[in-house]
C-alpha cells in the first residue's frame, strides 16, 4: 500500500482577486453539478444544496447556477482564490495523503496558475 502514488484531479481558478476567482469555480461547479449530478452526489454534497444549482441551471443557464454556488461549496469542490490560498488548499490536500494533487486549471486561469502553483 506505501507504494501506491495517490492522485486526485483538482479544478482550480488562481487569480490575484480571491472573490473573482472562486466566482470562476463557482461557474464551473454550477455546471458540473448540473450535468453530472451522479458524480456531484458522490461528493457527499446534500442534495438539498445541490437540487436549486440544477434547477437555474436548467430553467435559466449557467449564469444562474453559478449565483447560488457558494463559497463552502467552492472550497469543499475545487482550488480557486489567490495564489497563497490556492497553495494552502494544495498543502491540505497533501496533509490528508495525496502525494500528486493534479491541478487542473479553469477558464483564463492557465497562466497564472503555471507561474505561481507548479
Amino acid at each position: 500500500v506505501d507504494e501506491i502514488e495517490v492522485t486526485i484531479g483538482l479544478a482550480t481558478a488562481v487569480g490575484d482577486d480571491s472573490a473573482a476567482a472562486k466566482r470562476i469555480a463557482a461557474r464551473w461547479i454550477g455546471l458540473y453539478t448540473s450535468l453530472f449530478p451522479n458524480i456531484a452526489r458522490a461528493t457527499g454534497v446534500d442534495p438539498a444544496v445541490l437540487a436549486p444549482i440544477a434547477q437555474a441551471f436548467a430553467e435559466q443557464g449557467l449564469e444562474a447556477a453559478a449565483e447560488r454556488v457558494d463559497d463552502d461549496l467552492v472550497e469543499r469542490l475545487a482550488v480557486a482564490g489567490t495564489p497563497d490560498e490556492c497553495r494552502a488548499r494544495l498543502d491540505a490536500y497533501r496533509a490528508a495523503g495525496v502525494d500528486v494533487p493534479v491541478v487542473t486549471p479553469l477558464e483564463g486561469t492557465f497562466d497564472l496558475a503555471v507561474e505561481t502553483l507548479a
